[in-house]
């Protein structure tokens, strides 16, 4: 079961690609376009994340349930999955209460995170209430130097199209027109499906 709300809380402002990583690659000496190639690169980030459903750079999330899911199993939206950093909910005196670790596990098959709740968990009494219960995680690769090197490829493709193409722009191209075939050949098998 999916949660009725998701948030992402805390992200690290690194990037999986630095700029003189950038730079190396497109053998640019001059800082004259170093804010268009951070432009880029955030774009890049941005389109492995949608386009392969992962998230790249450590991130924390929050996803909201109005209750325990009735089987006990809770989907998570995001991987690669780190760790879980906090299961609260809120009481029927509406103060918020952290769940036990030793209430649920984790677990990922097919690249799906899960919390399974142990049985006694779902029965837990708390507020009828929007969003009464929160689960934060953290997910993403745990450095950028794990990220696997085609996905890198790939986004140093991309940026060198966009990068050689920014003249030729102008007429209202946009990104997903310039994306290399060979970026999405190298993206396809990290591509996440829904369940």
């Amino acid at each position: 079961m999916y949660s009725s709300y998701f948030k992402e809380i805390e992200a690290l402002r690194e990037h999986p690609i630095t700029l003189d990583g950038a730079k190396l690659h497109l053998q640019e000496t001059e800082s004259d376009n170093d804010t268009l190639i951070n432009v880029y690169i955030e774009a890049a980030t941005r389109f492995v994340e949608n386009f392969c459903r992962i998230t790249l750079m450590p991130t924390v999330y929050e996803e909201r349930m109005d209750e325990w899911p009735s089987d006990g199993i809770w989907e998570l939206r995001k991987y690669p999955f780190i760790q879980i950093e906090s299961i609260t909910y809120i009481d029927t005196e509406g103060d918020t209460q952290t769940l036990s670790s030793s209430l649920y596990s984790t677990s990922i098959k097919h690249t799906i995170p899960y919390i399974y709740l142990i049985d006694s968990a779902t029965t837990i009494d708390h507020k009828d209430t929007t969003d009464a219960i929160r689960v934060r995680y953290r997910a993403g690769y745990q450095a950028s130097g794990i990220i696997p090197y085609d996905i890198i490829a790939a986004m140093l493709l991309m940026i060198r199209k966009w990068y050689d193409k920014r003249e030729d722009n102008k007429d209202g191209l946009g990104f997903n027109d310039l994306v290399p075939n060979a970026s999405i050949n190298l993206l396809l098998p990290h591509k996440r499906h829904e369940q």
